[in-house]
């Protein structure tokens, strides 16, 4: 026999990370404020018809080790993202940034549907393709 296929779970996450060594998302407050302005839920609700779930890790997990439940976690909140794009000192230096951290939020959850959209795409046509790579792989052994 020439070919083996095995399968398992896919073991991937789609995830959008945010630089926190650059202005002006090297202030927490900003980065909690995009974190908090983001619906994943209402993403993978509408656009994957509740096929996947939201997560807080980098990496799946269904990858070895990483099954660690990470806290804090800030999910969405857009109240708080507002309070907290609120919150600059009295010269507005954080009003700016904080403000497009909100818009950055709301913004990056448009990104996010597409990144959800594409990654979504692939599993699908890979999922067809194993298909196809086991019928043909059924043939093959037909045949000998």
């Amino acid at each position: 026999q020439f070919l083996n296929v095995f399968h398992s779970d896919d073991l991937q996450n789609v995830l959008l990370l945010l630089n926190s060594g650059q202005p002006p998302l090297d202030d927490i407050n900003v980065r909690k404020t995009i974190i908090h302005a983001i619906n994943k839920g209402k993403f993978i609700e509408k656009e994957l018809r509740n096929l996947q779930q939201s997560v807080d890790n980098v990496f799946p997990l269904q990858a070895p080790y990483c099954d660690v439940d990470l806290t804090p976690t800030w999910g969405y909140d857009l109240e708080k993202a507002v309070l907290l794009s609120c919150d600059g000192d009295e010269n507005g230096g954080d009003d700016d940034n904080l403000a497009l951290a909100l818009g950055l939020g709301i913004g990056l959850g448009v990104a996010l549907i597409i990144m959800i959209a594409v990654a979504w795409h692939f599993i699908t046509k890979s999922k067809k393709l194993q298909g196809e790579l086991e019928l043909k792989a059924k043939e093959s052994a037909v045949e000998a």
